[in-house]
């Protein structure tokens, strides 16, 4: 922008599902919270026109013996906009822009990474999974989708990497189908987090 412009910086919490929603709660919201951690060290900034402006962020994390795995919290920027003053007739609109960041704390190398395939709804031409993260840390998975004739013959192979997957969230995989002639098939899901143990699951589904 031309002009200054105001921004007020807040703390939240975040969760998101594999159906698309997302929440933005006041902290602590939910057991892996670690909003209560985070302190900006402004609460309003003003950043100079066609500038940009940095505001450090310090994370405190309890001197607790028990906590282990991910936590996190985002924290959210917000524009305060004036709006002008209308023309007789008119409308008069202000544009307020908002932005999360997301803060997040691995307590060393402690927590699980256990994963959950779930079926969902699927349309022609592709399959839906819901991928969970049922553990106590968070990770990148990378999903390797393989489709199976009856007779055992390799149809598809395909891999997904995806973003950062956090304790008690979802998110929801699309795994695209070849041109398969009418038969049973089954569905191969393998997804590495990371660790020694790689996760799958099986689905069976048919082709008329």
């Amino acid at each position: 922008s031309a002009s200054p412009q105001r921004a007020i910086v807040t703390v939240t919490d975040y969760l998101f599902q594999s159906d698309g929603t997302s929440q933005f709660k006041e902290p602590p919201s939910h057991r892996r919270s670690s909003g209560t951690w985070l302190t900006p060290a402004q609460n309003q900034i003003v950043l100079p026109p066609n500038g940009d402006a940095s505001v450090p962020v310090e994370v405190s994390v309890p001197a607790e013996g028990s906590l282990a795995g991910t936590f996190w919290s985002a924290v959210k920027v917000k524009t305060v906009a004036d709006a002008p003053s209308p023309q007789a007739g008119g409308v008069a609109m202000a544009v307020a822009v908002e932005y999360a960041i997301q803060v997040v704390t691995h307590i060393g190398s402690t927590g699980v990474s256990t994963t959950e395939f779930l079926e969902t709804a699927s349309e022609p031409g592709h399959l839906a999974i819901d991928v969970l993260n049922r553990g106590t840390r968070a990770y990148r998975p990378l999903i390797r989708a393989q489709i199976f004739s009856a007779a055992g013959v390799l149809e598809s192979d395909a891999t997904f990497p995806r973003g950062l997957l956090y304790p008690t969230t979802s998110l929801r995989q699309i795994v695209p189908l070849p041109r398969l002639a009418p038969g049973s098939y089954t569905l191969l899901l393998v997804a590495d987090v990371g660790t020694d143990d790689v996760q799958g699951a099986k689905f069976s589904f048919i082709v008329r």
